[in-house]
């Protein structure tokens, strides 16, 4: 029975690990440098960027530190 036990409680505690293991550790990049994102007018308020994604293509992790639209 104490097998059985110890059994259960290893495997209770490797299922608990697997999800943190699959997370990743990416790092976002700053929206001006992300594929795909082209500055087209940047002012003192803010920038204009033309994104154009192709089909089956991400931007990845990237980050909005800046006003832009």
């Amino acid at each position: 029975m104490r097998l059985v036990v110890g059994a259960s409680l290893a495997a209770l505690a490797c299922a608990g690990v697997l999800p943190a293991l699959a997370q990743s550790e990416e790092k976002g990049v700053p929206i001006f440098q992300a594929p795909f994102h082209v500055p087209v007018m940047k002012n003192e308020y803010g920038t204009v960027l033309i994104i154009n994604v192709p089909p089956g293509r991400n931007t990845g992790y990237n980050i909005h530190d800046a006003d832009s639209f």
